[in-house]
């Protein structure tokens, strides 16, 4: 971040089959609401642990997880001036589900 945001934005986390089909999401406030991106400075590392459960019924495979952020109000997501692919969405990893 090259700036302070004067907005605050909502932070989404994303679990994808191998369609690109949604299968699993947390969507909040960073750090459960108690640093919204507005209190957010330069330089400042904001940490934050998301807990997401699967469903039970998840196939065995391999599933993409991104995370992001957006606007609330008109759901419109920012873009990543970094991300290894461009886009508006950070691939975090790859998870694998088993039996």
């Amino acid at each position: 971040m090259r700036q302070a945001l004067a907005q605050d934005y909502t932070r989404f986390v994303h679990v994808l089959d191998a369609t690109g089909r949604l299968v699993a999401q947390v969507d909040g406030a960073p750090v459960n609401g108690f640093l919204p991106t507005s209190a957010w400075r330069p330089a400042l590392a904001v940490h934050d642990t998301i807990e997401m459960a699967l469903p039970p019924n998840l196939p065995r495979g391999e599933y993409q997880v991104i995370a992001g952020f957006y606007d609330p109000t008109t759901l419109t997501r920012l873009p990543l001036v970094q991300a290894p692919s461009g886009g508006d969405a950070f691939p975090l990893g790859v998870v694998t589900v088993e039996e």
